[in-house]
């Protein structure tokens, strides 16, 4: 007499597939918050990484950089124009691209190998720096834009998460005046915001055309100024605010890593208060915040 094989029946096989499936729903969220907080220490450690380049630039040339903001300009490949202490007219790249040689990156700086100045510019400006970027984003780092100036439009651009405090003024108030020295920020280093975040539309995490912008190098994306844009941070996934792209947020889920003029690195919380944040980013107004975030 042959032997019947047990099995599982079709109950007991339903019963243990939600059993999995409710094990999985409860485990992917704590995989989640495992996730983003590895990727928020290393967007924390990033910024630690650019102060540091930001300081050493300071005690090597005396002042900290200046925006810059044009396209980054060559006299010949391997012979860029840097911002000098007297200010020549010539366009130099953003802050961010004077920073280059001090973050370990100065051969993508000089550009050495390229076939001509017009190309050199374009290369740099088309080239990532993994350093420039936040890791909670999975977004295309380049884009395409409408080319102008010397750079030739073959060449896409580069793009960048973090910014500049440009104050509440213009560069007036921000880190971006007059060739600055420590001395310069009244209101103390340790109060005052040099970096930050910047806010990312959702539709440019897949490489969306820009147009009139020039990436990390030469771009108005490299400074964020309170005087054109809102007061608080947002979240990447808000609506678009209707005054321009340029503005403090990010995509970590409750705040934005900041950068401080001392060589801190704090979390704003989105929830901050307007006044607050409008206090953190002037240099020399004179106003009383707390840290206490």
């Amino acid at each position: 007499m042959t032997k019947r094989r047990a099995g599982f029946t079709l109950i007991e096989l339903l019963v243990v597939i939600a059993i999995i499936a409710i094990l999985i729903g409860l485990l992917l969220p704590a995989v989640q918050k495992v996730r983003e907080a590895a990727a928020r220490m290393k967007c924390q450690n990033n910024m630690k990484q650019i102060g540091l380049s930001w300081h050493n630039y300071q005690s090597q040339n005396g002042y900290f950089p200046i925006f810059g903001g044009g396209n980054p300009s060559y006299t010949a490949p391997g012979q860029p124009i840097v911002p000098g202490p007297i200010p020549t007219g010539i366009p130099v790249g953003t802050w961010l691209w004077t920073l280059l040689p001090y973050i370990e990156q100065e051969p993508l700086w000089l550009q050495s190998s390229a076939p001509s100045a017009a190309d050199a510019s374009g290369q740099v400006c088309s080239t990532p720096v993994s350093l420039y970027f936040c890791p909670s984003r999975s977004r295309s780092r380049t884009f395409a834009v409408e080319a102008e100036g010397i750079i030739p439009p073959s060449y896409p651009r580069a793009g960048n998460d973090y910014a500049g405090n440009g104050g509440i003024t213009g560069k007036a108030d921000g880190i971006f005046g007059a060739r600055l020295t420590p001395e310069a920020f009244t209101d103390g280093l340790t109060n005052t915001v040099a970096i930050g975040e910047r806010w990312i539309p959702v539709a440019w995490y897949e490489g969306q055309n820009k147009i009139n912008t020039y990436g990390y190098a030469g771009s108005k994306d490299a400074m964020v100024s309170l005087s054109l844009h809102p007061f608080n941070p947002l979240v990447d996934r808000t609506p678009p605010p209707t005054n321009g792209y340029a503005q403090w947020g990010a995509a970590h889920p409750s705040g934005m890593n900041t950068l401080f003029a001392d060589g801190s690195v704090r979390m704003i919380p989105f929830t901050i208060a307007e006044d607050a944040m409008q206090a953190l980013c002037t240099r020399n107004g004179g106003e009383v915040v707390s840290l206490d975030f």
